[in-house]
C-alpha cells in the first residue's frame, strides 16, 4: 500500500470508472510526462550501469533475460493461441509485448527496494541488446499465422 507505484494506477481506474473528465492543461502535462518518463528511465538505468562493472550483474542477468525473452512470449502464445479465446490479432498482439525486453519498472522496483540491482539493470541492458534477434524472430513466426 506504501509503494509510490501503486497509487497512481488505483487513481487512474478510479477516476475512468467515475468518468471524471480531467482539465485539458492536466492531461497535456500528463501526456508530456508520460512521453518523457521511458526516455528518463533509459537514462537512470544508463547511469546506473555506467558506475557498475558489466560483469558483475551480467552472470546473474541472464537468467531474468531467457525468462522474460523466451519463456514469457511462449506462454503467452499458449494462453493466447490455445486457452483463451481471443482474436488472431490481439493474440499476436499479446505475444509480441510478452517478447519485449525487461522494463525499466523493474529496475525502478529494484532501486526502490535495494534489491538486485545490478543484476536488474544489467539485465534490462542485456535483454535489451538480445531482444534485436528475439523479437525479430517472434515476429517472424508470428508473420506465417
Amino acid at each position: 500500500m506504501r509503494s509510490p507505484l501503486i497509487w497512481p494506477i488505483a487513481l487512474a481506474i478510479a477516476l475512468v470508472a467515475l468518468a471524471v473528465k480531467v482539465p485539458l492543461p492536466v492531461e497535456r502535462f500528463a501526456t508530456l510526462l508520460a512521453a518523457a518518463a521511458g526516455p528518463c528511465a533509459l537514462f537512470a538505468i544508463g547511469l546506473f550501469v555506467s558506475q557498475l562493472s558489466i560483469r558483475a550483474g551480467a552472470m546473474a542477468s541472464w537468467q531474468s533475460s531467457v525468462l522474460k525473452l523466451v519463456l514469457h512470449p511462449v506462454l503467452m502464445a499458449l494462453l493466447a493461441f490455445w486457452l483463451l479465446p481471443i482474436d488472431p490479432f490481439w493474440a499476436k498482439i499479446a505475444v509480441v509485448c510478452a517478447s519485449l525486453p525487461l522494463g525499466a519498472t523493474a529496475f525502478v522496483l529494484a532501486q526502490r527496494y535495494k534489491l538486485l540491482e545490478a543484476e536488474t539493470s544489467t539485465g534490462a541492458v542485456v535483454s535489451t541488446a538480445a531482444s534485436i534477434v528475439t523479437v525479430s524472430l517472434v515476429m517472424a513466426l508470428l508473420a506465417g499465422r
